[in-house]
């Protein structure tokens, strides 16, 4: 009897270091740093983070992703508005993705120009530019005050989990 107890706690214990890797491996808490993503997220918010979903799916326009940035030496949270093969354009604050309008919840907001967020009578404007294979284009929520540009596949941590 003491045998098959020991070899049960043995079980247990097994089960629970692959678990406790699996999770390590696979997810991950972050810190959201700044207003780029408000007010779909707060600062100082901690979001759960799957590394692993990427390694089964592409990202897809819409994905909010932590991913590394190497101007900022920082881990960086944005949403993908560009995938591969697609065009990004912005005129007068608006963002054109394939020569239409980007549409979406924060599509509101128009993008100031130069990064001077005090000055909002002049708009960015922004030649066509295309996604190679590879290669996202990301922008915060907060349209009027973020980080925007292109980011290779490589550099992508993973998903928020929502």
């Amino acid at each position: 009897m003491m045998e098959i107890l020991s070899n049960k706690k043995i079980r247990i214990v097994l089960l629970f270091l692959i678990f406790s890797i699996i999770w390590k491996v696979s997810f991950e808490l972050f810190k959201v740093d700044g207003y780029s993503m408000a007010s779909s997220y707060t600062e100082g918010e901690t979001v759960l983070v799957d590394k692993g979903y990427y390694w089964f799916n592409k990202p897809q326009r819409g994905d909010v992703v932590v991913f590394w940035d190497h101007e900022d030496n920082d881990f960086l949270i944005k949403r993908i508005i560009g995938i591969p093969e697609d065009s990004i354009e912005v005129i007068d604050g608006v963002i054109f993705v394939n020569d239409l309008p980007l549409y979406d919840e924060f599509s509101d907001m128009l993008l100031p120009n130069g990064g001077n967020y005090d000055d909002f009578d002049i708009y960015l404007n922004m030649g066509k530019v295309v996604i190679n294979e590879g290669e996202y284009w990301l922008i915060g929520d907060n349209r009027s005050a973020t980080w925007m540009g292109k980011i290779k596949e490589e550099d992508i941590i993973g998903i928020l989990k929502e």
